[in-house]
């Protein structure tokens, strides 16, 4: 399994970024965990490290439905700002929605890898990093 360096959670639920956090420390796939309780704010992030790959997630965990920016409006913004960020970054969806038209949906975006659904426990997370390329 790969060990990343930057893991990224975009998540409202302070109990889901716990369990992530907590799970990939326990488990030593993360050496640092950026948490963001909205997307935008992970969006500018991602603007201000976009030349520094070295500070960019190897990985991001993204909630679909947040206030203010949900996110369906994150990944529409992430395509736009992808062609200036030299990494590739791949985003698991994790949510409580179980609407096939969502799954659908997120079909339709090339950096998303993967698409789980609620709750979050130790063999999901699991399932994620097992599915990261070496």
């Amino acid at each position: 399994m790969k060990i990343i360096e930057n893991l990224c959670i975009i998540d409202d639920d302070r109990i889901c970024q716990f369990i992530i956090k907590t799970y990939a420390k326990a488990r030593s796939l993360a050496r640092n965990t950026q948490i963001f309780a909205d997307a935008n704010s992970a969006l500018e992030h991602l603007k201000s490290f976009s030349g520094d790959v070295s500070h960019l997630p190897d990985l991001i965990m993204l909630d679909i439905n947040m206030p203010v920016m949900d996110g369906w409006s994150f990944l529409d913004e992430f395509q736009k700002l992808s062609p200036w960020i030299n990494k590739d970054i791949p985003i698991f969806l994790i949510t409580s929605s179980i609407q096939e038209e969502d799954k659908i949906k997120a079909r339709q975006y090339s950096a998303v890898s993967g698409f789980y659904i609620k709750p979050i426990n130790e063999e999901l997370i699991m399932n994620i990093f097992n599915r990261l390329p070496n």
